[in-house]
């Protein structure tokens, strides 16, 4: 009988749920809340930041390319960073990898942690 309610409770127990408690599930994504703000600027007189949040610790790593026919790599913001749980900005001065700036047009951040990818859109232009 004992070994009848312990298989129950190893069957039942699972579903069980308590209220206002969750586990977070394997699909539940670790980076969330990807966004630049602003969302455009002009990288002559500002920067932008692009932020995001992190559900737990993650290696991160950050990029910017220019969205063409063939996309390119404009900048490398980081690599291989490890981060703590949290919201997180990286800041962008509008330039390429060798401190130049960007031409004018859109652009995407592209960060990675772990082995999930989001991406955000800016626009840089000049006055």
């Amino acid at each position: 009988m004992r070994s009848m309610a312990l298989l129950l409770f190893v069957i039942i127990a699972p579903s069980i749920t308590i209220p206002h408690c969750s586990m977070p599930s394997p699909s539940d994504p670790v980076l969330t809340s990807v966004r630049f703000s602003p969302s455009a600027f002009d990288s002559f007189k500002r920067n932008a930041e692009l932020h995001y949040t992190l559900r737990k610790s993650s290696c991160i790593s950050v990029i910017l390319i220019r969205r063409t026919t063939a996309d390119s790599l404009v900048k490398v913001l980081c690599v291989n960073l490890n981060e703590s749980p949290g919201s997180h900005a990286h800041t962008w001065l509008g330039d390429n990898q060798m401190g130049r700036f960007a031409p004018a047009g859109g652009y995407v951040g592209i960060v990675t942690a772990d082995n999930e990818r989001s991406e955000a859109a800016v626009t840089v232009f000049h006055y």
